[in-house]
């Protein structure tokens, strides 16, 4: 091989081993330059209260990148689930660097002080037979320690017939953010002629209750009687005494177990007419 040939070769040796490690030397730096933002968490569960900010949250976690250095404060809470069979829910934390690169951490969340949404009813339920029912819901509201006033998402699972006269259950039920629902059993009555029935009215229809003593007479707020008689030309509405009201259940609530329980008022006024008034009782 002549010299020329031989230098020829030395050159072109020494360029691809220059070459090669230009090569290791930029794919390195490129892939340093390219690292993603590492997320860590103080705290794999979260134990907040229902009213914790996103301050809170925030708290639980740190962001680091390798070009960046702390980016903590680009970190933000993207999503929280709605509650698991366990009761808990996920945490999503998202992080993003200058290059744009976006990196997520989950942990989970564990309520110190929640407690499910709850229903409340502010009139009794009596429908002329054959009447409509489609105000039912304007009947109730409904309240949640993590979304404040569900009125407006309260549902019934099917509109009440007036079909028949009788006593017949509907189911009321509402939805918070979280995906927990709340159903409550309520009694409605239906009658041919419900002006002419007297009302027992309630402070609370529905009592959601965790104590052993339990006086459904404390919750009786008036009677009236809706038979109308004429004194001096005039027409009034005869008024009960509440000592003229009487009540049933059919399970000692004070030893029930936790569940859903009705209680019945009743009250006859002078036309010899029954009126009854339901209240439903949730053992905690």
């Amino acid at each position: 091989m002549s010299r020329f040939a031989v230098t020829v070769t030395i050159v072109a040796l020494v360029l691809s081993i220059s070459a090669f490690g230009a090569y290791l030397f930029f794919d390195a730096h490129l892939k340093s330059a390219d690292e993603y933002p590492v997320i860590t968490l103080k705290n794999d569960v979260l134990s907040l209260s229902v009213t914790s900010t996103e301050k809170d949250f925030l708290e639980n976690v740190k962001a680091h990148d390798a070009e960046d250095g702390d980016i903590t404060k680009n970190v933000i809470v993207e999503s929280i689930s709605p509650f698991d069979e366990n009761g808990v829910r996920t945490v999503t934390y998202v992080a993003c660097d200058s290059a744009n690169h976006v990196v997520k951490k989950t942990c989970s969340l564990h309520y110190t002080d929640y407690t499910p949404p709850t229903i409340k009813q502010t009139q009794p339920l009596r429908f002329q037979k054959g009447g409509k029912t489609d105000g039912i819901l304007k009947a109730f509201t409904a309240t949640d320690v993590i979304d404040g006033d569900l009125t407006g998402k309260i549902k019934i699972e099917s509109m009440p017939s007036t079909d028949e006269e009788g006593v017949f259950p509907a189911f009321i039920s509402v939805t918070n953010s979280a995906g927990d629902t709340s159903t409550v059993t309520v009694m409605y009555e239906v009658l041919s002629e419900p002006k002419k029935a007297p009302t027992v009215y309630l402070t609370d229809y529905i009592t959601y209750t965790k104590n052993e003593s339990f006086d459904p007479m404390s919750y009786v707020d008036r009677v009236s009687s809706s038979v109308i008689k004429t004194i001096d030309g005039r027409l009034t509405e005869e008024t009960i005494d509440i000592s003229d009201v009487y009540w049933e259940c059919d399970t000692d609530i004070t030893t029930a177990v936790p569940g859903s329980y009705i209680v019945t008022f009743w009250t006859e006024n002078s036309a010899g007419i029954i009126g009854y008034t339901y209240m439903t009782v949730i053992k905690k």
